[in-house]
């Protein structure tokens, strides 16, 4: 059986897999969140760390420590479109994935602190899959720009009448309403 998600139609498995998503269990959306299924921030999940001369990622560009072998999280819309997986391409399949964050990444002292050993059983791990592959997959939604009005026009009064000034806030409206 299964019941519309999201606007389409998927199995009862990715159903349960979009629910452990959401949940504390999986812990996905302590990065992957939003409209995105991105907190478009930096983090190091383990991957490569262990070879010789490690990918340090974010750390080239910023040069702060924390940054080691960080990487931009990637949006989940679309993901079991995308393979291969990871900075690297390492992981071919989301099952590698999600054995990967269930592991809790590969341990290093700059490994994210959002990054853990999940507690997940393999029809968790299946379900998870689903959810990426069917609950996931398909257009990106639309942005509805009347529901944005509310704060433009807010900013607009706040700024002093200044349209100029309202169109350069309307991002941080956007980001408000999240």
């Amino acid at each position: 059986p299964s019941i519309r998600f999201f606007r389409v139609l998927i199995r009862e498995s990715a159903i349960r897999g979009g629910k452990l998503f959401f949940s504390d269990k999986a812990g996905c959306t302590a990065c992957h969140l939003g409209a995105n299924f991105t907190d478009e921030k930096y983090h190091n999940l383990g991957v490569g760390m262990d070879a010789a001369e490690p990918d340090l990622g974010r750390f080239v560009v910023s040069k702060a420590e924390i940054d080691k072998g960080a990487f931009k999280t990637p949006t989940c819309r679309n993901v079991a479109q995308t393979a291969p997986y990871m900075h690297d391409g390492s992981q071919k399949t989301l099952e590698e994935v999600v054995e990967w964050y269930a592991k809790g990444g590969h341990p290093n002292q700059w490994l994210s602190e959002k990054v853990k050993k999940l507690d997940l059983t393999d029809q968790d791990k299946a379900d998870l899959v689903a959810f990426m592959k069917e609950g996931l997959t398909g257009d990106f939604p639309q942005v509805e720009e009347d529901r944005l009005l509310p704060a433009a026009e807010a900013a607009k009064e706040t700024l002093g009448g200044d349209p100029a000034k309202a169109e350069a806030a309307r991002p941080q409206a956007r980001a408000a309403l999240g």
